[in-house]
């Protein structure tokens, strides 16, 4: 760390201290893992592989052992010392995968300043194992934070879910998220903040010394930003986006971009990018648009439910159900409960009300968007960008699959497909690991067991009687 970095942060916390900001978290781990694997009998379960072409299996048995699926049959299985499990009455369902996540993010409202230290990292961890959430995908964090956090959680082996990394977004200087960061904190604090999450961009120099310097700290994926939050702002051009992709393809790595509206889209598909986060959430989309996307075998990771908390926020219509509030700590929750009184959309400046303006003005046709997409046969992951201001993490997946369900066209069985079987298929074909997302004998042990069906109501998948990840039985508390 430079002299000048380690200065700069004193100054940060002299500020948030004589500020008397409560900037560090006490709240524990929601859930921990059984320190060792066993050997696990789960008897007379009914079971959804994750494969949408696959019906759903009636008393089956399910032997585990050594972290891995042995064997699945509808006889009974008896295995000496290994640990029963009565799902009589149940469904399983496998692990949840989350394709857009922060794992560093302070999950806090806009006015309430958290640092992202161990004690927060680990709270979000543990609320996506609480949630059944059993694998994530981290979409912006600071490289060298994410590269020691997962390192650590790793050895630990306590609150981790299987963990996947980008590093920051790669943005055009003073673009998302920069922006709203300036916006949001105050300087020496938002500078600060700027400078971890963000790999801002000058010139096409910059983007092939980020991609190196992430690839080398572990990641995965290179993830850019065309969008404008707010509108105006700058953001990378096709030429630019185009450095990205082919600068990360030599290094054996895709490009997810975040976009907004179609003209987003178009501009990453004339760079070849083919991953792309956030749907079209401030635009229509044309036919023509969609069949480019077919065409160019895009996937899409829509995380509707960010955009609807952001609307619900500043139209003071933010609530939180059963599953938030176990998730949500006290603190939290007293600061959204008691926003500020300047938080109104006609306190804020010109281009926040023109932005806040379009996301209310297509709020619904995003759903019809992503509709639209899923018919075409463009593939659809599930996501949640959590923690994020309004959105939990871990639960906040489960609103996702509630919306795709409900306002989107998917049937429940199409909805857990997009969180498990298509999001580890994806994996697969970014060369990351095998076996996820699908219940099958040799593949992971990364189980969900629902006290009721979600096929009969997509809201069930909040229903967790035992989650289980890499054989290892998950502790809810």
């Amino acid at each position: 760390m430079t002299l000048k970095i380690k200065i700069l942060g004193l100054l940060i916390l002299n500020f948030l201290f004589m500020s008397g900001c409560s900037v560090f978290s006490s709240a524990p781990p929601l859930a921990e893992k059984n320190k060792a694997s066993s050997t696990i009998v789960i008897q007379g379960a009914s079971l959804f592989s994750g494969n949408p072409n696959e019906s759903v299996k009636e008393n089956q048995n399910i032997l585990i052992r050594d972290g891995k699926i042995e064997q699945i049959s509808a006889q009974e299985i008896s295995v000496a010392g290994a640990k029963v499990i009565d799902a009589k009455g149940k469904m399983i369902i496998p692990g949840l995968i989350d394709m857009h996540v922060h794992t560093h993010g302070p999950g806090t409202p806009m006015w309430k300043i958290r640092i992202p230290d161990d004690k927060v990292v680990d709270r979000n961890l543990s609320a996506f194992l609480y949630s059944g959430v059993t694998t994530v995908f981290d979409l912006g964090a600071p490289i060298d934070d994410i590269q020691k956090s997962v390192q650590r959680v790793t050895e630990e082996d306590k609150v981790n879910p299987r963990i996947f990394y980008a590093g920051p977004m790669i943005s055009k200087r003073n673009g998302h998220p920069s922006y709203m960061m300036k916006e949001s904190f105050p300087w020496p604090a938002s500078s600060f903040a700027v400078s971890k999450l963000v790999g801002s961009v000058d010139d096409a120099d910059d983007i092939v010394g980020y991609i190196d310097e992430y690839k080398s700290k572990g990641s995965s994926m290179t993830k850019i930003v065309i969008d404008q939050i707010p509108l105006g702002i700058p953001s990378l051009s096709t030429e630019e986006a185009a450095v990205a992709v082919e600068h990360s393809k030599k290094l054996g790595l895709k490009v997810g971009a975040h976009i907004g509206s179609e003209a987003d889209i178009i501009t990453g598909l004339n760079a070849g990018v083919d991953y792309f986060v956030h749907g079209v959430y401030r635009s229509s989309i044309s036919d023509q648009t969609i069949e480019r996307m077919k065409a160019a075998n895009v996937t899409m990771a829509p995380t509707l439910i960010v955009f609807s908390q952001m609307d619900r926020i500043f139209h003071s219509k933010l609530t939180f159900n059963a599953m938030d509030k176990e998730i949500l700590d006290a603190d939290l929750l007293e600061a959204y409960s008691n926003p500020p009184s300047d938080l109104k959309l006609e306190d804020q400046n010109a281009e926040i009300q023109n932005y806040v303006h379009e996301v209310n003005l297509f709020k619904d046709l995003k759903f019809d968007n992503i509709k639209r997409m899923k018919a075409a046969g463009i593939r659809i992951l599930a996501a949640s960008d959590s923690p994020n201001v309004g959105n939990v993490a871990g639960s906040s997946l489960h609103d996702e699959l509630q919306m795709l369900v409900e306002r989107c066209g998917f049937t429940p069985i199409e909805a857990i497909a997009a969180a498990t079987y298509l999001s580890g298929q994806y994996l697969e074909e970014l060369k990351l690991t095998q076996g996820l997302g699908y219940i099958t004998e040799g593949a992971q042990a990364d189980l969900v067991i629902l006290d009721k069906d979600f096929r009969d109501d997509i809201n069930n998948t909040r229903t967790i009687s035992t989650v289980i990840t890499a054989g290892k039985i998950v502790e809810r508390f």
